[in-house]
C-alpha cells in the first residue's frame, strides 16, 4: 500500500517532470547511439584506407560512447574486434616500416586485446630477432671453399646434376635419379 501512495503523490504532482526526464534521458541516448555507430563507420572506413591508428581511436570513441545494453552489444563487440584488429595491422605496418618498438608495443596491446594471430607473429618477429644475433662469423665457412675436396665433390655434384637435368629434359626417370 505504501509503495502505490507514493507512486500516486509522485504521479499527480510531478508526472509532467517525470515524462520530461524520461523524454530527455531516450533522446540523449538514441544521441550517443547514433554517435557511436558513426563512429564505427568511420573506424571502418580508416581500416579499409589502412589508417589503423585512427581506426582504433574511432573504435576506443565508439565503446565509450556505448552502453551495456542488449541491443548495443553487438557493436561493442565489434569494437573490440576493431580494436585489436587496429592494433595488430598497425604493428604489422610499423614492422615494414622498421620501427620496431612502436611495432613491439602494438602487437603487444593487440595480444591484451586477445588478437588470435599477434602472439604467434610476435613469437615470429623473436625468433626472427634471436636468429639475426645468432648470425655469427662467416669466416669459418669461407675456408672451406678453397679446400681440393670440397672442390672436387662440388664438381661432382654440378656434373650429377647436369646429367640428370639432361634425362629429365628426355623423360628417362629411371636414370634421372
Amino acid at each position: 500500500e505504501d509503495k502505490a501512495e507514493v507512486a500516486q503523490t509522485v504521479a499527480s504532482g510531478d508526472a509532467e517532470l517525470i515524462e520530461n526526464i524520461r523524454n530527455t534521458e531516450l533522446i540523449r541516448r538514441k544521441a550517443l547511439d547514433v554517435q557511436a555507430k558513426r563512429e564505427i563507420d568511420l573506424a571502418r572506413q580508416n581500416i579499409a584506407s589502412e589508417e589503423y591508428d585512427e581506426a582504433v581511436r574511432h573504435y576506443g570513441l565508439a565503446l565509450k560512447l556505448l552502453n551495456d545494453r542488449q541491443s548495443s552489444k553487438d557493436l561493442r563487440k565489434e569494437c573490440d574486434l576493431g580494436i585489436a584488429e587496429g592494433l595488430y595491422r598497425a604493428a604489422l605496418q610499423e614492422y615494414d616500416l622498421g620501427r620496431r618498438e612502436l611495432a613491439y608495443k602494438r602487437i603487444q596491446q593487440a595480444i591484451d586485446m586477445r588478437h588470435p594471430k599477434a602472439r604467434r607473429v610476435l613469437e615470429l618477429w623473436n625468433a626472427e630477432a634471436s636468429g639475426a644475433e645468432k648470425t655469427s662469423d662467416v669466416t669459418d665457412n669461407l675456408h672451406r671453399q678453397n679446400d681440393a675436396d670440397y672442390k672436387k665433390d662440388r664438381e661432382q655434384i654440378r656434373r650429377h646434376l647436369r646429367r640428370s637435368s639432361q634425362y629429365l629434359a628426355v623423360m628417362d626417370l629411371n636414370k634421372a635419379a
